[in-house]
């Protein structure tokens, strides 16, 4: 995980150049710049949506792993 926080840290800089050149509209940039409950909303959307992600990965591994104790119980159930 270290790896990879790195190599992101070391990519957003040109990521967030590249996307701001894509934009290049002084509109969006002025409201971005002035409004900062805008700012503070998108950033908590985006924690939101990465927590959910997180969530369920999570629970789709968990889910695998009752399955698997479920599985392993019923076949040892089935054994003469």
């Amino acid at each position: 995980s270290l790896l990879a926080g790195g190599f992101a840290g070391f990519c957003y800089p040109a990521v967030s150049l590249y996307l701001a050149a894509i934009i290049n509209d002084t509109g969006a940039f002025e409201v971005i710049a002035n409004d900062y409950s805008q700012y503070i909303q998108n950033i908590l959307t985006v924690c939101g949506l990465t927590f959910s992600i997180l969530v369920g990965q999570t629970y789709y591994f968990m889910y695998q792993q009752q399955e698997a104790v479920y599985l392993s119980l019923l076949k040892k159930s089935l054994l003469p």
